[in-house]
């Protein structure tokens, strides 16, 4: 483009622009007094004329002495009554003045104060560059000149700025080499008179501080120079220029999009809307809110487009220059993205932490001056060489202690069984389906409420199958189950490092303290009895303690939010498998609000109640019936307690008596020892030892609270059934630890005896060897003989078939002491970790269920197997049989057993390879005799009650979507027990089928040919309830993410 001429400032005007409240216009006037060229007039906007500030400002020297004529507009209101809008004001200002070439306006507002040479630099820009229209200065703050405010405009061609650090910068001239700028925010701006009529003034459609970089981006499409005057300075409080808002933000992406090419516009949209949403997501995921909040604010610009369009219509015809001329005033679409960068890695690297050691001092520095060495990273305040160490210790005992199951510990392994767990064949699919689905259970299933710790025993099945080395087709949720119990140990070890940090600042003492934890008594006897929810929440325990602790403390801050909301959900966590955590949660929690310092108690009540709430339907059950508390995976014991009260006071649950069982006793000194000190330090240590006794009550008073008593029928009927006094006893034991660890430390202080600190330390390294001894005793002594490596009950070609298109069952016999006992397995996971507990809770319903048509045809089926009969009788249990889904007896008896030559000579039953356990008999099927129908869950009907196909299954109980050849079909007959048909949906070619009432197996009466077309479904519960639930967890997990401004932890 060819230089312009460049055009003289002969006439100037001020716009001196008030505000309702703003300071004195003299203020203004003085310093415009002071440059080295006075005006030709002032215009003096929002005054009313009888305002006394009027008067004044006539008899000012610059007005009465120099003859600077003054101009007067009297206030604009809008159409309510309020303040006109800026733009209003400055086109009613200049209505009336010269708008030839030579005529320049400056605008000021009441709290402008221009240095005295400022008018004549920016004169002198306009002399040293062709071209120009209008003249940006430098503009400080009024209260520190030595701080910027702004040094115009610096923004990609989308409208991010990309400078908005400059308002944070000390003026050392880091930018006084701009020139031209898109744009300079409106005080103190030089404008031609002529160009700003040219461009159509001051836009309406950009305000809230955009109107000068939309005027500025005009100016050069009319093809005018906007250049900076870096030496003009003019000190500018927050009247004139407010600090930007959401709204400025959007504002400047309009101008963006209004100014730029039309048939770019769209596709800048789509940018900015896609950028901003996900920029603004992961600043929320790091917790910069006022920062995602910014981001979003983007997005309003593209959603309010209207505003753009409105302003690019008044504009039409105006442009002189072509768009893509003015690339060399943007900045580079990258350059946008640096400070949100910059965010992210402040967010993730703990920037304040001061460094561990203290430079020397070097001398008088500037208190501007800032330290350029880099904070440690929050990686490396977690991670250290003692965590590491402890860690390998802690697997290589849990190595030793399975020395003779390490064959279990294979990803091809069918895991362990033993004590409270039993062998299973699942993965994560079907352990998801169990805890989601309406109906579950093995064989014929039921509709009882599902254990809630079935949810998260998904996810990490889920984990677990992803490993490459885990065999998918053999047992993912036995695997997992087994990895849980042999990294007890380690886990335990991390938490309980982790859970020291509120008392410890050596991280070889909190290495130490994590192999004691590893070694107490409740995770070995949790372990040697299989009991996973203890196991579980001792693994946990340390971490909610040091939790309370945190939320209970006398200071506030984003950490200890943190620490507060993750809490809430490792407890809610661990209460899904150890409901009993719920509540010793809450009691803490309380405990908080009614002792705990100002924040504190807000904390402890979201401790107290938040966690209930996230557990989301089982809530109800919880209503329903209380004794669901004491429920559990594995946290049920039957009999007599398996421990004294002195045991229990050693920390010791039952079982097998150790040498190492007094080896606690230093431990509970030194936790007596602290609670003794002076200081927060014995403070917490007391309220630890409140906590403790808590604990210990619960581990006395558990064996008390009998749930109810074994059912009928089953071993050690009659035995009173209560909850497993070892998950309280790990609550006493991580209060006693982490209280003891508050007397390790021992500062020196003036006025301590002198053998206080020599004891201490003995005392201290005692509980050290004596942890360490307890821990070496459980890899020496392994693991308990309970447990033993897990086998296939079955041949794998009858797994396969259970989890084939049939879904075939099998009638499992066994025969003890003359007395025959049974039951159904299916492809569906069964009972796999006892909940004794919630068997006794449950017994009400299972008195209903016995009764079940389902549950009567398979008790007459097997008085039939096994009552000798003749040849109708064996067609009658053959028919029962298939009725059943049953592709396959089962015999656990002696091979001479009569039961033996019985089931050889039952009809439709061929005796097939058997294992060393059982003897296995294959069922035949039925139908027409060139076309047999092998037993299967779904089988399709003609009139007569013929069998006529098999239908494909495809998941638990029944559920399918498939195309089957329909023929003369009239029903759909499906093997379930009856209450399933109160939870499924049957569907024929799109149509709801109803069961024919009172009739077993379940018949649905189909159309002809409408059966081509079967799809059975069973609609998840509670979905509004659990997506609730889901949000607020989603949302504590945010709240809980430790990002934000950490500080130096002070135990």
């Amino acid at each position: 483009m060819r230089d312009r001429p460049r055009v003289p400032v002969a006439d100037l005007t001020v716009l001196l622009l008030t505000h309702p409240g703003g300071p004195v216009a003299l203020q203004t006037l003085d310093a415009l007094s002071l440059q080295d060229r006075h005006p030709s007039r002032v215009v003096l906007t929002g005054l009313d004329p009888n305002d006394p500030e009027i008067a004044e400002t006539r008899a000012h020297p610059l007005i009465a002495d120099d003859g600077v004529e003054l101009l007067v507009r009297e206030p604009l209101r809008d159409s309510e009554g309020g303040p006109a809008p800026l733009w209003q004001v400055i086109e009613d200002a200049r209505d009336g003045l010269p708008t030839e070439p030579g005529h320049w306006l400056w605008i000021l507002h009441d709290d402008s104060q221009p240095e005295p040479d400022a008018l004549a630099h920016l004169i002198e820009a306009t002399r040293r560059s062709s071209g120009v229209g209008i003249v940006g200065p430098k503009l400080v703050r009024a209260d520190d000149p030595r701080r910027l405010v702004s040094v115009g405009h610096h923004l990609t061609r989308g409208g991010r700025v990309v400078d908005a650090h400059v308002a944070r910068e000390l003026d050392q001239g880091q930018h006084d080499e701009r020139v031209d700028v898109i744009g300079a925010p409106l005080p103190g701006l030089l404008v031609r008179s002529d160009v700003l009529a040219q461009v159509g003034g001051i836009d309406k459609a950009f305000g809230d501080g955009a109107e000068g970089l939309d005027l500025s981006w005009r100016s050069h499409l009319a093809g005018h120079r906007v250049v900076l005057a870096p030496d003009a300075i003019v000190r500018q409080a927050e009247n004139g220029h407010p600090q930007p808002t959401l709204t400025t933000r959007r504002r400047v992406r309009q101008v963006a999009l209004a100014r730029g090419s039309w048939w770019a516009s769209p596709w800048r949209a789509l940018g900015i809307l896609f950028t901003s949403v996900l920029a603004g997501l992961g600043l929320l995921l790091v917790k910069r809110p006022s920062q995602a909040a910014a981001e979003f604010a983007d997005s309003g610009a593209v959603l309010a487009p209207w505003r753009g369009v409105g302003a690019r219509w008044r504009f039409r015809g105006r442009r002189r220059v072509r768009r893509r001329d003015l690339a060399a005033l943007f900045a580079p679409g990258s350059s946008g993205w640096h400070g949100t960068q910059d965010t992210f890695h402040g967010a993730l690297t703990n920037p304040r932490t001061p460094p561990t050691t203290s430079a020397l001092e070097t001398g008088p520095v500037s208190e501007e001056a800032e330290s350029l060495e880099p904070a440690p990273s929050r990686f490396r305040s977690v991670w250290s060489w003692p965590l590491v160490i402890a860690v390998l210790v802690g697997t290589v005992v849990s190595v030793v202690r399975w020395r003779e199951l390490w064959p279990a510990l294979s990803g091809s392994s069918d895991g362990v069984r033993g004590g409270e767990i039993y062998p299973v064949t699942a993965g994560a699919a079907q352990v998801w389906h169990s805890w989601a689905d309406p109906w579950t259970g093995s064989g014929l299933g039921s509709a009882a409420e599902t254990s809630p710790w079935l949810l998260p025993m998904a996810g990490l099945t889920w984990l677990v199958e992803l490993l490459p080395w885990v065999d998918s087709s053999q047992s993912p949720a036995a695997v997992t189950v087994t990895w849980i119990l042999f990294a007890a140990i380690p886990l335990s070890v991390l938490t309980g490092y982790v859970a020291a940090r509120t008392a410890l600042t050596s991280r070889w003492a909190r290495a130490a303290t994590g192999l004691v934890w590893a070694g107490m008594a409740p995770l070995s006897v949790a372990v040697d009895e299989g009991r996973l929810g203890p196991v579980v929440a001792h693994v946990a325990m340390p971490l909610l303690v040091a939790g309370v602790v945190v939320a209970g403390s006398r200071r506030q801050g984003a950490l200890r939010t943190s620490a507060t909301f993750a809490t809430v959900l490792l407890a809610a966590l661990v209460g899904l498998f150890v409901p009993a955590v719920l509540v010793l949660t809450s009691i803490g929690g309380l405990l908080v609000v009614a002792f705990g310092p100002g924040w504190g108690r807000l904390r402890g009540l979201l401790l107290a109640v938040l966690p209930w709430a996230l557990t989301g339907p089982w809530l109800r059950e919880v209503a329903d019936d209380p004794r669901v508390v004491l429920c559990g995976a594995g946290s049920g014991a039957v009999g007599t307690p398996g421990a004294d009260a002195w045991q229990m006071l050693l920390l010791h649950p039952g079982g097998g008596l150790s040498p190492t069982l007094w080896w606690t006793v230093p431990l509970l000194l030194l936790a007596l020892a602290a609670a003794m000190r002076t200081g927060h330090r014995g403070r917490r240590a007391a309220a630890l030892l409140c906590g403790a006794v808590i604990g210990l009550i619960g581990a006395l008073a558990a064996p008390l609270l009998q749930a109810g008593v074994v059912p009928a029928g089953h071993g050690a009927s009659g035995d009173p059934v209560t909850a497993w006094s070892g998950t309280f006893l790990s609550l006493t034991a991580a209060c006693v630890l982490l209280a003891a660890a508050q007397a390790v430390e021992l500062p020196k202080r003036q006025g301590r005896a002198s053998w206080q600190r020599p004891v201490g330390a003995v005392l201290t390294g005692v509980v050290a060897v004596a942890g360490l001894g307890t821990l070496a005793w459980a890899a020496v002594s392994g693991v308990g003989p309970q447990l033993a490596a897990a086998e296939r009950a079955y041949p794998a070609v009858v797994h396969a078939q259970a989890d084939g298109p049939e879904a075939l069952r099998i009638l499992d016999l066994s025969v003890t002491d003359d007395v025959v006992t049974y039951r159904l397995e299916g492809r569906e996971p069964g009972l796999w970790v006892r909940d004794r507990v919630g068997e006794v809770v449950h017994a009400a319903d299972g008195v209903d269920e016995a009764a079940a048509p389902g549950r009567v045809a398979l008790s007459e089926a097997v008085v039939l197997l096994t009552d000798a009969g003749g040849t109708s009788e064996s067609d009658v249990a053959h028919q029962a049989l298939l009725d059943l889904a049953v592709g396959y007896v089962g015999l656990r008896a002696d091979p001479e057993d009569p039961l033996v030559a019985a089931l050889d000579a039952t009809t439709a039953l061929s005796r097939v390879t058997s294992t060393d356990d059982v003897l296995l008999w294959r069922v035949g099927g039925a139908g027409d005799e060139d076309a047999l129908v092998p037993p299967a869950r779904v089988r399709l009907l003609d009139g007569t009650d013929t069998p006529l196909t098999a239908v494909t299954v495809e998941g638990a109980h029944a559920v399918l979507r498939t195309t089957a050849e329909a023929g003369d079909a009239t029903s759909v007959v499906i093997s379930e027990e009856a209450g399933w048909a109160d939870v499924a949906e049957v569907r024929a070619s799109g149509t709801v089928l109803e069961p024919v009432t009172g009739q077993w197996p379940l018949s649905y009466p189909v159309s002809p040919g409408a059966a081509g077309q079967l799809q059975i479904e069973l609609p998840p519960r509670e979905v509004t309830w659990w997506m609730v639930t889901a949000g607020l967890a989603a949302l504590v997990a945010f709240l809980a993410l430790p990002f934000g401004t950490p500080r130096r932890r002070t135990p």
